[in-house]
């Protein structure tokens, strides 16, 4: 298998509802995408 290209994108995506732990609340998650290309055989 050879790789020919990889791309990363940042998604940060809304919570339906706020999280709140002991020292934040998030109201996105924050998140990366890889998506890896390989040659065909």
């Amino acid at each position: 298998m050879k790789i020919t290209s990889i791309k990363a994108y940042k998604m940060d995506l809304k919570l339906p509802e706020p999280f709140t732990i002991s020292f934040k609340t998030f109201t996105h998650a924050e998140n990366i995408l890889l998506v890896i290309k390989q040659m065909k055989n």
